[in-house]
């Protein structure tokens, strides 16, 4: 026995409108994702994770290659008051955003004293770059220090117009001032950008 048109008009019906719903579904996921990913850091400060080595954080820095590195104060060890564009004056260096209560950013501090120091270009200016609200500088660390500039910045102001919420973050600046590579975090490895830029072929040391 046959089924009355009406049946089937009604299937129809009901099959058309779920995958019309359906496919709004679908797009306004991809629409809220895409504006969650895509939303600026300007005007939305985050809070400082509770653990310094947080990688859930590790992508929020928002400087990029080609970028104009921030030309903010800072302050010297000594309380002088100075700024970034005074202390890069030209020169190819690279900033290393570190924390003595992060590990991951002693174990960098380490491995660069060791590995990359001896090797690095000799026009490069290091610049190590520690939060505002540290304590002092623990005395078993000073010695990875040396042959480094060690400034303060201001801890809130990079959170919220920058996202440095993260650390260690390693960034290399050409002698223009603009942002060569950023990398975020330390696993044993200096990724092959700052090799590259920053020190001297085996073939030539």
């Amino acid at each position: 026995m046959s089924q009355p048109t009406g049946f089937w008009q009604s299937i129809y019906v009901k099959f058309f409108v779920g995958a019309v719903l359906g496919f709004v579904g679908i797009a306004g996921g991809i629409y809220v994702g895409n504006a969650m990913v895509n939303r600026p850091a300007e005007g939305y400060p985050v809070e400082l994770p509770a653990d310094l080595n947080d990688v859930t954080q590790a992508k929020l820095l928002s400087l990029l290659p080609g970028d104009l590195f921030p030309l903010e104060e800072c302050t010297l060890r000594d309380s002088t008051k100075t700024n970034f564009e005074q202390i890069l004056n030209g020169e190819r260096a690279v900033v290393l955003f570190v924390d003595f209560q992060c590990k991951p950013c002693v174990d960098l501090l380490t491995f660069w004293d060791l590995r990359i120091n001896p090797k690095l270009y000799p026009d490069i200016r290091q610049i190590v770059a520690l939060r505002d609200i540290d304590p002092p500088i623990p005395a078993e660390y000073e010695g990875l220090l040396d042959d480094k500039m060690v400034v303060y910045y201001d801890t809130e102001h990079w959170k919220n117009y920058y996202n440095l919420v993260f650390w260690p973050a390693v960034v290399s600046v050409d002698g223009s001032g603009f942002v060569h590579h950023v990398q975020q975090g330390f696993e044993e490895f200096l990724e092959f950008e700052h090799v590259e830029y920053l020190t001297v072929p085996d073939a030539e040391s």
